[in-house]
């Protein structure tokens, strides 16, 4: 499976970065000319993700943790947590 989202191959360290705003980061990167290669998406359980390529070829990530990202991913799912489910977030 390709789990690179750019037309072509990238070599080189992906660096994942936490940000408090994952919407604000969005729009800061394009502006600076930023791509965004793949937008934002859940991280079950855990957080918001975006994938962006740097102007000068190299390929980092945006991560906020929030506890928004886990009701998405029940929402998307349809379904409800179990009674026994404890989650720290």
């Amino acid at each position: 499976m390709k789990f690179n989202p750019a037309p072509t191959d990238i070599f080189g360290f992906a660096c994942s970065i936490t940000v408090d705003h994952i919407d604000s980061t969005i729009e800061k990167i394009a502006q600076a000319g930023g791509k965004t290669l793949m937008p934002k998406a859940v991280i079950p359980g855990a957080a918001w993700g975006a994938k962006f390529l740097h102007p000068e070829g190299n390929l980092f990530c945006a991560i906020q943790y929030t506890a928004d990202a886990r009701l998405q991913r029940l929402k998307e799912a349809h379904t409800q947590p179990l009674q026994d489910e404890h989650y720290e977030i």
